[in-house]
């Protein structure tokens, strides 16, 4: 029996979770990617991502993670056989030298620590020794690990100057500086409660696969499994925090579990999709006829929503910078 009960949520540097109004506006036929108005989206976001990071210069969209935007980088400014200094600190700038040796670029690591930040004296006196300029740039990270973020590029930039050196300097870094913190104020929330009409849910049994399994590919069934699609839910011995959880993404309101329920239970929830915009069938908007979100846990698990305020856990945004000019 798996123990593996929830929605996954990614807690980790880069990818997160992706909210339900954005994979629910996926939910749409594909386009003709030569005109029309997909032409002309890219248009306005190659626009206003200049605005974004103030130049004048071409912008382009490069769809990857990191590690194809690190190869983009040595693709675009080194060729095969030119050699590379990588600064150690925390685990990235390594990883992004073991990405450039794969394109063929001789790499040199300059050894640092996992748990310290990058030492611009130590660069310094390995530049000076470098006396033939055999160096063409060096890679350093100030993101994601907690060595890497204090590594201070403007001293290594120094340092570099010091040298004499004309090796280019190369950084995976955080523009933004974004610094937040969470505190807790009363917000709009809805309580999760049981309704009127009494509760409809039927309870999980041991090693019990609900009737209208959530399939896993090549349609195997199992439970505790959970298939969200667009105004539809189908859960596996869930418990009512997990349903708190999962409301809270479909309402875009925090939920709050009132029932005072403590088995777990197998859902089966039909509803008219949130965002208001119309379900498409081969391209053309149909009629909604399923009850909204509020009526669908009434009629269908005996459930409410009540709405009401509480205290609640928010993140906020005490400092961002706007990038410098490129």
């Amino acid at each position: 029996m798996t123990v593996r009960n929830g929605r996954e949520f990614l807690s980790i540097p880069g990818p997160t979770t992706v909210p339900d109004a954005v994979l629910n506006a996926m939910h749409r036929p594909a386009v003709d990617i030569y005109s029309g108005r997909l032409v002309e989206l890219t248009d306005g976001l190659l626009a206003d991502l200049k605005k974004i990071f103030r130049t004048q210069g071409n912008v382009y969209i490069y769809a990857s993670n990191g590690h194809g935007a690190w190869e983009a980088a040595v693709t675009n400014v080194l060729s095969r056989g030119d050699k590379i200094l990588v600064l150690e600190s925390g685990r990235f700038a390594v990883s992004w030298g073991e990405n450039a040796r794969r394109m063929g670029v001789e790499v040199e690591i300059l050894k640092g620590d996992m748990r310290r930040a990058v030492r611009p004296s130590e660069v310094e006196a390995r530049l000076r020794a470098d006396k033939g300029g055999t160096i063409k740039a060096i890679l350093v990270a100030q993101i994601d690990t907690a060595s890497g973020v204090v590594n201070d590029i403007e001293a290594i930039g120094q340092a570099m100057r010091a040298a004499g050196h004309d090796a280019l300097l190369m950084v995976d870094a955080d523009r933004f500086k974004l610094v937040t913190h969470r505190e807790v104020k009363e917000q709009p929330v809805y309580a999760l409660v049981i309704a009127k009409s009494g509760l409809k849910l039927t309870e999980s049994k041991p090693d019990d696969t609900h009737p209208d399994g959530a399939e896993e590919g090549h349609g195997n069934k199992r439970p505790n499994a959970i298939h969200m699609s667009r105004g539809h839910l189908t859960a596996q011995t869930i418990s009512m925090p997990d349903l708190e959880v999962i409301l809270t993404q479909i309402t875009g309101r925090t939920v709050l579990d009132k029932t005072g329920l403590k088995g777990n239970y197998d859902v089966t929830l039909n509803f008219a999709p949130v965002d208001g915009q119309p379900t498409l069938l081969n391209g053309v908007p149909q009629e909604e006829t399923r009850p909204s979100i509020f009526t669908a846990l009434q009629e269908q698990l005996g459930l409410k929503l009540d709405s009401q305020k509480a205290p609640v856990e928010v993140l906020v945004i005490d400092h961002v910078e706007r990038p410098s000019e490129n």
